[in-house]
């Protein structure tokens, strides 16, 4: 599964290097760094060779992700935890520098970041919007000839994730990326979404298989609509700070 994960998370690996531009313009050396939702660790080892010096606490609620982190990408400095934001916040650890790449999105408690951020440091995230997956959702809405909701859909609108942060932090800077991936088959866009940490494939009205002639028709509309078979990310990467 790990390097399913790596080999697939195109748009991940890309949030997460402008994550990494972003912590090179606001954080230039941090002690030490959060990383929320590490995953298989992957990009956390590319964090830790960015600072040399900083020591690495990652989190993430996924046994099997964090048992590949411990394994494929450790460092003396990265110290990899099973645990929730939640749990976390228990601990009552200020950090100087607090990641997260593609898991905000899943994690309820992102009004708890702020008591996590010491008083000069910066909170930096990619946030995958609910337009994330939106080609996908429209072609299966015409599919079954009503709307169809993906769970990248009840995903907060990031002006709900700005008022919340925006009661204890500012906002220093922001931008928006668009990637459109292409796919040869709808099989290969489902083994996608599958390898890059969503719980299978997407979840059809009263869940229904995914029958061969399904897809087979469902690529026929791909095709008509955009002219390939496709699926949009719709990612804001953010940097944050306590107020003055």
């Amino acid at each position: 599964m790990g390097l399913d994960y790596t080999r697939n998370a195109i748009a991940q690996h890309l949030s997460a290097k402008k994550i990494r531009t972003y912590c090179s313009k606001y954080s230039p050396s941090p002690h030490h760094i959060l990383d929320i939702g590490c995953g298989n660790g992957h990009e956390t080892l590319a964090l830790a060779s960015q600072y040399l010096n900083a020591s690495i606490t990652a989190i993430d609620i996924n046994p099997d992700r964090i048992k590949e982190a411990i394994r494929d990408h450790s460092k003396p400095k990265i110290h990899y935890h099973c645990q929730s934001l939640q749990d976390h916040t228990k601990g009552n650890i200020k950090y100087d520098s607090i990641v997260s790449n593609a898991a905000l999105h899943w994690i309820p408690e992102i009004n708890q970041l702020p008591s996590l951020l010491d008083t000069h440091g910066h909170l930096i995230f990619s946030y995958y919007t609910n337009e994330t997956f939106k080609d996908l959702q429209d072609i299966l809405s015409i599919y079954y000839g009503n709307p169809v909701t993906l769970s990248a859909q009840q995903f907060k609108p990031f002006s709900e994730i700005k008022d919340l942060l925006s009661q204890e932090l500012a906002l220093i800077e922001s931008s928006k990326e668009i990637i459109t991936l292409e796919f040869d088959t709808m099989i290969d866009l489902l083994r996608h979404i599958r390898n890059t940490g969503t719980k299978g494939h997407p979840t059809l009205p009263n869940n229904a298989p995914w029958t061969a002639k399904m897809i087979k028709n469902i690529e026929a509309l791909y095709i008509k609509k955009y002219g390939k078979i496709r699926l949009t990310y719709d990612i804001i990467i953010s940097v944050w700070k306590h107020q003055a």
